[in-house]
């Protein structure tokens, strides 16, 4: 796998008692993870809270045997899985991808991993930041504007939390490495 994993989707139950498992897939088309003939399944440990958290991430290779849509999740089976209880062992696992095997985007489209890096600017040509992560709870993708430390006002140190979406979304420039918002960072505040 490479550095530009991409998380595609989730493992959120088992399902029946062969050893299949429901997934949440986090792409526009859902079935598309079902193209991908090897799995990656990855769970990185909780932050230290207490002696008792995990302290290392797991991580698990498995092939694809079957699989289906199923409403909105997946329905899968594995060839190395084949009991309940370890369907069981993978719920919470993210299914990661690596970005290199995903097919090119369409022209004037992107993968919202591409974002990550990229530098935001707002409509007073103010350098919020760059993009740290993005984050999706449903409703559309929030930007993570991590502050460069470029600012002299130190409200603006705080990182700022962009909805994706056109009312403030101008413009993404890939080969910039820009995205021009309109966003004032002091409505975080």
């Amino acid at each position: 796998m490479s550095s530009r994993n991409i998380v595609m989707g989730r493992v959120v139950a088992p399902y029946g008692i062969k050893g299949w498992v429901k997934i949440q897939p986090f792409s526009a088309l859902p079935d598309a993870l079902l193209d991908h003939p090897v799995w990656h399944l990855e769970r990185k440990p909780f932050a230290k809270s207490s002696p008792s958290a995990a302290t290392s991430s797991e991580q698990k290779t498995l092939s694809l045997a079957q699989g289906r849509q199923h409403g909105a999740h997946l329905i899968v089976s594995f060839s190395e899985i084949s009991t309940r209880e370890d369907a069981e062992n993978l719920v919470g696992m993210s299914v990661v991808v690596d970005r290199d095997t995903l097919p090119a985007p369409d022209p004037g489209e992107f993968y919202c991993v591409d974002l990550i890096g990229m530098t935001v600017v707002n409509r007073e040509n103010l350098v919020l930041g760059r993009i740290a992560s993005i984050q999706s709870y449903g409703a559309q993708p929030i930007l993570h504007v991590a502050p460069n430390g470029d600012h002299q006002d130190a409200a603006r140190q705080a990182p700022c939390l962009i909805p994706f979406v056109a009312q403030y979304i101008d413009r993404v420039f890939l080969e910039e490495k820009r995205v021009y918002v309109d966003f004032d960072p002091n409505w975080n505040l």
